[in-house]
Formats: structure tokens, C-alpha cells, sequence
């Protein structure tokens, strides 16, 4: 990724929703990163215009689960929490309460979090999907983008700060 790029996620944050940002190169081809933050107070923020922000953590680890479920509820009080152990149930459970953002593992039991989150994005593209790993492998990395994740997590390096920054960047709360 250009020093530019990188200089212009930094910056997504303090940018009005539904920014468009060009950035020219000195390739033939431009660059453009279009700022996927939504309000939540916002009626279009999802289609039944609720007015917090709905969540679904699908993680098999326990501890790791119920650890991000406080942090989020720390964090942003208010904020609604559901849950899922595997991909078995992850699609139900999105028709059921329409998430606004996923934390997903990219190993589950059964389906892998990669085919979920590609399988999601494909019927509701304007689902926010954070793919979660213990590995921050390059080859992870790339396949959770290739699948359609908005975001790579590594677990060993995230935090209750990093993840308020993280919320907080694509969704003005």
C-alpha cells in the first residue's frame, strides 16, 4: 500500500460519512477509497432504521468471545451484542437482527469465517465484516480481502482502545 493510502485510511475517521477519496498516482491508474462509515443515528443507517448499533461476534473461542462482547458493551453502552459458536446458524442470525457490523473468525468449525464472509457480502453488501485471526500472516491478510472482509484483525495485537478506534472509524457514534 502508498505512503498516501495509508496516510488517507488514517484520516477516514474525521471525514464526513460517505466520502469519496481520490488519490492519484504516478501509475496510469487512480486509486479510490470510498469511506464505508454510516451513522448510526442515521434512519439508512440499516434498513429497519434502528438507532444502535447491532453486532455479531462469530467466534468459537469462548474467552475470546465473551472478552470482545465486554469491550464492545464497555465501550459503546447501549450497543446490541449477538453471538454465534460456528457458521451453522451465522446466516439465520443475520436475517433475524441485521447486524450492522461482524467480527468473524476466519477458522470456524464447520464453514470457514472466508466463505461466510463472501456468502454475506454477496447478500448484504453494506454489512461491515471484520475477520478476526491468531495468525497475521500476509496470505491471511489477502485472502480475508479477496473474500470481501472491510477489515483484518490479528487478536494477538487488538485491544479495547484499537477496537473503540476501529468501531469508531466506520461509524460515527
Amino acid at each position: 500500500m502508498s505512503n498516501f493510502a495509508k496516510i488517507a485510511l488514517e484520516i477516514l475517521p474525521l471525514l464526513p460519512s460517505n466520502t469519496v477519496i481520490t488519490l492519484f498516482t504516478s501509475r496510469p491508474s487512480k486509486l479510490i477509497i470510498y469511506c464505508m462509515r454510516r451513522s448510526i443515528d442515521s434512519p439508512n443507517s440499516n434498513p429497519e432504521g434502528k438507532d444502535k448499533l447491532r453486532v455479531l461476534i462469530v467466534e468459537d473461542n469462548g474467552l475470546f468471545r465473551q472478552a470482545l462482547r465486554n469491550a464492545l458493551q464497555l465501550s459503546f453502552p447501549g450497543i446490541i451484542v449477538d453471538e454465534s459458536t460456528n457458521g451453522a446458524m451465522v446466516l439465520q442470525t443475520i436475517q433475524a437482527s441485521y447486524p450492522d457490523l461482524i467480527f468473524m473468525d476466519i477458522r470456524l468449525p464447520g464453514e470457514s469465517g472466508l466463505v461466510l464472509t463472501q456468502k454475506i457480502k454477496e447478500a448484504y453488501p453494506d454489512i461491515i465484516v471484520f475477520i478476526l485471526s491468531n495468525y497475521d500472516i500476509p496470505e491471511y491478510r489477502d485472502a480475508a480481502f479477496r473474500y470481501g472482509a472491510d477489515h483484518f484483525i490479528a487478536k494477538k495485537y487488538f485491544n479495547r482502545m484499537r477496537l473503540e478506534e476501529l468501531v469508531r472509524s466506520f461509524y460515527r457514534i
